[in-house]
Parts: structure tokens; C-alpha cells; sequence
């Protein structure tokens, strides 16, 4: 029973097909559609929640991040942003006035990405807050707005993250989190992406139809000497997600992530045994959202 949870962030089932009841109607057709409730995200979330290994349920521990599972893989959080189009940084800002962090626009940049207390479910917890004004709103000199900012978690060969390194997640069917919305202007969904070795530009891939071996690269162009094709950029597996006004229980399945598609194509797919790390990514604008419990699981 639990098995078909998997399916269930959806909001409704829809089911057609053909009634088998006998007599006079055994052939005909139906189109009835029959809506299944979702479970409570609670309820979903203590489904789920025998068969997860925890990666960091944003905790803080002598001064930094609690994250990995002990004995299994360790791991470290990294916090990015376009600082081209973020005062004061920005230096490719149009009009740029007063120490860097007012643009002529009116523009003025502030973001936090930091584990605050809160609650969920009706128990206190620690979880990561996203809060963010502005962000990458500053026009560059080609008059247009920046990418926007993320966080994400790398997998490490070490306690202290001092050495990223990939792992072997194919023993696992997805990776979950819980997240919703805080109480000020945000935008509606971010992405999450899971990005292996070939995502992160390190190993090359062969294509099996034709032995082609195809590789991608992962150079920001906002930093590299020239901007890359997009074609030849790296393009890794993700998921939209929405946030709504309440704590929401994502279980994102691996079989279920796709390319964007504006890249480099990964024809031997997501390579599990190679993962480097999980990204949050907004686009440019205002955010206020928490995420919380981030592990990998299996299906139910």
C-alpha cells in the first residue's frame, strides 16, 4: 500500500479506462474520473520516514553545518549568487553610485541563507532559512538582469568537507526534503538539481548509437574568459518545485529528473555512483521560503 506514496505530491489521480462489471455493460467505456486525496504532508512524511538516511537536517554544531552521515559520506554546504548583478559586488552594474549597494534604479540587495528555529508539523525544529530582496535585480552593462542565487549541499571524503568528492547513491531511490513558503514577497518555485560527475564537467560520457564521447562544460561564463555555447554548458538532472504556504513533504525520485535541455545531453543518464552534490536554485527577485530535512530515500 505504502509502495504507491511515491506518486502522491501530485494533487489528484485521474483514472479512466473501460468498466468490467458484466451483463450489458461489461464493453463499454467509462471516462470517470475519480480524484484520490493526497495524504497529509505529515502523514507522508512518517511514511517516508523509516526509509530515509539523513544528509543535514540544517543543525549547527560547533559553529558550522551538521551534515553527512557518519560513517557513510560526509558533506558541506556552499552558498553562490550572480555578484555581477548584486550591489555591492556588482561591477558590471549600470550606474553604480554611493558605496556600490544603491544603483540608480533604487535597487538595494540584501539576502540571508542561514538555519533559524521554526516549526513543523506542531514540533520545533531548526531549518534553513532563504530570504532574499533584489536578488540579481542590478541591469549589467548588456541591460540585463542577473541569474538569480542558490545553495547547495557538496559530498565530501571528510568530516570537515576540506575534500569534494563524489558518492555512491544508487542504493537510493530519491532524495526528500520539506519546504514552504515564509512570510514575506517570494517567488513561487526554485530548482533542484542533482549533479553527477558528467553535470559537473569532470568525466565525459559515451553516446551508446554511435560511440560518440560527449562532454560538457561547466565554466560560469560570468567568470571565464569567453561564454560558452549553450549547447556545449552543462546541464544537469532537476525538478521544479513549488512552495506553498504550508511545510510540504518532497520526495524527488531519480527516475523522475530530467535535463533542461538547452545543454550538453547526458545519453548514458544520471550517473547515481558518481554524485557530487545537490543544488537550490532561484532565479532573480524576492524569496522568503524555508527547507528543512534534506536526506536521501527509498520508496515506501
Amino acid at each position: 500500500m505504502l509502495r504507491a506514496l511515491r506518486t502522491l505530491p501530485l494533487l489528484a489521480l485521474t483514472l479512466s479506462g473501460f468498466a468490467a462489471c458484466g451483463g450489458a455493460d461489461e464493453h463499454r467505456p467509462t471516462t470517470e474520473t475519480t480524484f484520490a486525496e493526497p495524504p497529509a504532508p505529515c502523514a507522508l512524511g512518517d511514511a517516508y520516514a523509516p526509509t530515509l538516511t539523513p544528509i543535514t537536517a540544517f543543525e549547527i554544531a560547533n559553529m558550522s553545518l551538521v551534515c553527512g552521515s557518519a560513517d557513510t559520506f560526509w558533506c558541506t554546504s556552499y552558498q553562490n549568487q550572480d555578484n555581477a548583478h548584486s550591489p555591492p559586488d556588482g561591477g558590471d552594474c549600470k550606474h553604480l553610485i554611493y558605496d556600490g549597494q544603491i544603483v540608480q534604479s533604487g535597487v538595494v540587495e540584501t539576502i540571508t541563507r542561514v538555519p533559524e528555529p521554526t516549526e513543523r508539523c506542531g514540533a520545533a525544529t531548526n531549518a534553513l532559512h532563504f530570504k532574499a530582496t533584489n536578488l540579481g535585480m542590478c541591469k549589467g552593462t548588456n541591460g540585463r538582469l542577473g541569474w538569480g542565487g542558490g545553495y547547495e549541499i557538496d559530498f565530501a571524503s571528510d568530516r570537515a568537507g576540506n575534500m569534494k568528492a563524489p558518492i555512491d547513491a544508487s542504493g537510493y531511490d530519491g532524495v526528500s526534503f520539506w519546504i514552504k513558503r515564509g512570510t514575506g514577497k517570494s517567488g513561487g518555485a526554485i530548482i533542484v538539481l542533482v549533479v553527477d560527475s558528467f553535470a559537473a564537467g569532470s568525466v565525459d560520457q559515451i553516446d551508446p548509437e554511435n560511440g560518440e564521447v560527449i562532454s560538457c562544460k561547466a565554466t560560469d561564463p560570468a567568470t571565464g574568459p569567453m561564454p560558452e555555447p549553450d549547447n556545449q554548458k552543462c546541464d544537469a538532472f532537476n525538478a521544479a518545485v513549488s512552495i506553498t504556504d504550508d511545510w510540504t513533504f518532497v520526495p524527488l525520485r531519480f527516475a523522475d529528473l530530467r535535463q533542461k535541455g538547452f545543454g550538453a545531453y547526458a545519453p548514458e543518464g544520471l550517473n547515481l555512483t558518481e554524485l557530487l552534490r545537490l543544488q537550490f536554485l532561484v532565479n532573480a527577485g524576492d524569496w522568503d521560503f524555508w527547507i528543512d530535512d534534506l536526506a536521501f530515500f527509498n520508496d515506501p
